[in-house]
């Protein structure tokens, strides 16, 4: 029977709850106060010891993350493959929540295209707790599936309630979240800030709300008008909203942004440690079968060359390595004392880009090499990419680059009609203009 642990770490509480069957269905819940003090890693430690040994996929639902619903022309984004899209993401969410794209985790969903407009649905971290979150959970016994936001789950809680033909305002710490699907034809959500109480037809979007989810009662709309409410302080509320999530994440390409553990390589030492254990393994073996003693010393050689193999394979990469920095030294050699300058450089163009990118402009590409870099994306007009490049000019002048405005060319066919696609080059000052 399909089981899975769901850890939720949000504020003022941790929880640790155990699903099985089908439907998966709470057998067994723990919940206790949240810590003052301790990084995400160690409340998910905290939260799991309660309930034993963990075993089988873990998902962690965490508050502490950061989640965003961003808005984009859906013509800027139509034919790019899902990690254009989410480098395109990572831009936007970068203004708000002050994480570069090198240094977080970001996963994203998209909801339906509202008019001119595609949401996506985004939440980010920064990359190294959730290594260490997937580190503590792999201490506990237990595998991390991914790292979620736990507001907007996509399904409905009220009794009765089918696919289609609702909509939930959700108060969680720091924000108001409404997801809905209002007439079958896919999720939409809004996210606003929660500053504290407001009055419901004060927040917008509310209008479409057939329930409520409360998960912070300090910011509980005082007027509910009679919706029904869940109350994630009372045990029945939260196993039901527990096991709603549970049967999202349990089915195969479930679609919410998850953030999930990067795949670690097994490294040489690691490799070389399995070949010794074979090797150990096959020895004993011989020793109590005599009979097949040849056979088993035939094997014997085969695995001893295989133990072998990374330390011919270390010697020929440190071979190839070294012939690939005489050619950088050679190379680098021709480079001009005027170079576009190397350290930390391309952490300051994308800062410069984020900060400075006018509404309106979509940037999908970014080429930087030794003697310049190019910028190119999409502009609802023609003057914003001009605009564009006089505020990355003036952000990365103490670099001592000028920012170029390049070709400019309008769409007039395909999904991108309309738009104009520019390029923007930025060269050392001293450089002649093309």
């Amino acid at each position: 029977m399909a089981s899975l642990t769901l850890i939720v770490v949000r504020a003022g509480v941790l929880t640790r709850a155990d699903l099985s069957g089908d439907p998966p269905r709470v057998t067994a819940l723990h919940n206790h106060s949240r810590p003052p003090q301790g990084t995400l890693a160690d409340l998910v430690e905290a939260a799991a010891r309660s309930g034993g040994p963990v075993r089988g996929p873990v998902w962690v639902l965490t508050d502490d993350a950061f989640v965003q619903v961003v808005k984009l022309n859906p013509l800027a984004v139509a034919g790019l493959k899902d990690e254009e899209v989410g480098k395109a993401l990572a831009y936007e969410a970068q203004v708000v929540s002050g994480m570069t794209a090198e240094d977080s985790a970001l996963a994203w969903r998209g909801y339906r295209t509202e008019g001119r407009e595609r949401e996506f649905q985004v939440v980010q971290m920064p990359a190294a707790e959730r290594d260490r979150v997937a580190a503590a959970v792999n201490r506990l016994g237990g595998r991390l599936a991914g790292i979620v936001h736990p507001a907007a789950l996509p399904a409905p809680l009220a009794a009765g309630a089918n696919g289609s033909g609702w909509g939930r305002l959700e108060v969680w710490r720091g924000l108001y979240a409404l997801v809905e699907n209002p007439d079958g034809q896919g999720l939409r959500a809004h996210i606003h800030p929660n500053v504290g109480p407001r009055a419901l037809r004060a927040i917008p979007g509310s209008d479409a709300a057939t329930e409520c989810l409360v998960a912070a009662p300090e910011g509980e709309p005082a007027d509910l008008d009679g919706l029904p409410v869940f109350r994630l302080e009372e045990e029945g509320p939260l196993r039901q909203w527990l096991e709603g999530w549970g049967e999202v994440l349990r089915k195969p390409g479930n679609v919410v942004a998850a953030i999930v553990p990067v795949a670690k390589p097994m490294t040489r030492g690691a490799a070389v440690a399995v070949g010794a254990v074979a090797l150990l393994a096959a020895g004993l073996l011989m020793l109590w079968d005599a009979r097949g003693i040849k056979s088993r010393e035939d094997g014997l050689a085969k695995q001893v060359a295989e133990a072998r193999a990374p330390s011919v394979t270390l010697g020929k990469l440190k071979a190839a390595v070294e012939t690939q920095r005489r050619e950088l030294n050679a190379l680098s050699a021709e480079v001009p004392a005027g170079a576009l300058p190397a350290p930390g450089y391309l952490k300051r163009v994308l800062d410069a880009i984020a900060e400075r990118r006018p509404a309106g402009v979509m940037v999908v590409g970014l080429e930087i090499a030794w003697d310049g870099a190019t910028v190119r994306g999409f502009a609802a007009d023609s003057g914003s990419a001009d605009v564009l490049a006089t505020a990355l000019g003036e952000a990365l002048r103490p670099d001592g680059v000028r920012v170029v405005p390049g070709r400019k060319q309008l769409q007039t066919g395909g999904e991108r009609a309309g738009l104009y696609q520019f390029d923007l080059t930025i060269v050392p000052s001293e450089a002649p203009s093309k």
